[in-house]
């Protein structure tokens, strides 16, 4: 089975690496770019179809090498994919409003609640009495959008989307493989490869951009990750105590978008305008290069990784996610600060202050 693994991985990588060239010359020749100019850092025209071939590198890879009976346990897992797949073409191509984005994907994890893929088992909602049903939906419907869409709203800076996707699924599928669960295991490799393939066109000075197809893919896919993580056949007691590792993983993009929404509000503006205040635009404006900006946040990610794996002896799994979010916070908070007295200093001075 470590074979197959490895095999899945390089077969991904292989049909994305050589798909993305033809994809640029396609786009070339149509004349199919996302265009510079508004927030966008990009200086030239740049095709943003990179997620049709990490989800066709993705996709043939589980293919030939899941196993048969697992498949076909999967199949409801690849239908939503597909699906969410499609609804990021037609964005990247012709675009769709937000709202209107916002109901397919949430169509797309309706249908996955009803497939089976939710919080059942996880939490004790029994307290809840006739309303477990509904409960259970609305988490399940608020996590996997919330992640849907903060992976596709970190992907601002050359290469940030793909490394912090790479490392959520090897993060992912290193665990699967230590509680046994192989096939688990290969999805989370095969879409590493596909992504480690595009991150080399994708690293500055950019080629191509994964798009909205890309960016949704890697949001929905570390959400099943995690739902399937927390839902793993060990005892019970073991759900809620990965609670703490399982966020870690994913903890950047999701505390960036609480934070933005939370901002947002608190200037008087929906949670939903755009503006330049993620971390990944605060980081550049400080003067950090897109490179840099990447490696930061996956050191972060990995240093709390390995704060979770030491705190689950330690303290319970609600105490250990506390000390986890506060450090995440605290990490977003301090960035926000340091822009903050950037921007200050490079204020330029007002009239009673040139004349002091």
């Amino acid at each position: 089975m470590n074979s197959l693994l490895l095999l899945s991985m390089a077969c991904a990588f292989s049909i994305t690496y050589l798909l993305i060239p033809s994809i640029i010359n396609i786009a070339d020749r149509k004349k199919i770019f996302d265009e510079p100019g508004g927030r966008k850092t990009h200086k030239r025209p740049i095709p943003a179809l990179g997620g049709i071939a990490i989800f066709a590198g993705f996709l043939i890879a589980l293919l030939l090498f899941m196993e048969i009976n697992f498949q076909t346990n999967m199949r409801s897992l690849t239908a939503a994919a597909t699906m969410l797949v499609l609804v990021g073409i037609k964005d990247d191509l012709i675009g769709i409003s937000a709202l209107q984005k916002l109901f397919f994907q949430w169509i797309i994890v309706s249908l996955l609640f009803q497939l089976g893929f939710s919080f059942d088992g996880v939490f004790d909602l029994s307290w809840a009495g006739p309303l477990v049903a509904p409960l259970n939906y609305g988490l399940t419907c608020f996590f996997l959008l919330g992640l849907i869409n903060a992976y596709n709203l970190i992907d601002g800076v050359d290469g940030l989307a793909g490394s912090l996707g790479v490392w959520s699924c090897l993060a992912f599928g290193g665990l699967f493989y230590t509680f046994g669960f192989d096939n688990l295991c290969l999805v989370c490799l095969s879409l590493a490869g596909a992504l480690l393939a595009f991150l080399r066109f994708n690293f500055h000075q950019a080629k191509i951009f994964m798009g909205d197809t890309g960016s949704m893919l890697i949001g929905l896919m570390c959400g099943i990750f995690s739902l399937l993580l927390l839902r793993l056949d060990l005892p019970q007691s073991a759900h809620t105590s990965l609670l703490p590792v399982a966020y870690a993983i994913i903890a950047v993009p999701v505390v960036d978008l609480l934070r933005v929404f939370v901002c947002r509000m608190l200037q008087g503006h929906s949670p939903f305008k755009a503006d330049r205040i993620h971390i990944h635009h605060l980081l550049g404006n400080i003067g950090f290069h897109s490179v840099k900006i990447c490696l930061l946040l996956l050191a972060f990610q990995f240093c709390l990784f390995l704060v979770a794996l030491q705190l689950l002896p330690l303290l319970s799994w609600f105490a250990a996610l506390s000390v986890l979010f506060i450090c995440t916070l605290a990490f977003l908070l301090g960035v926000q600060w340091l822009h903050h007295l950037k921007e200050k200093k490079s204020a330029p001075l007002t009239y009673k202050q040139s004349i002091k």
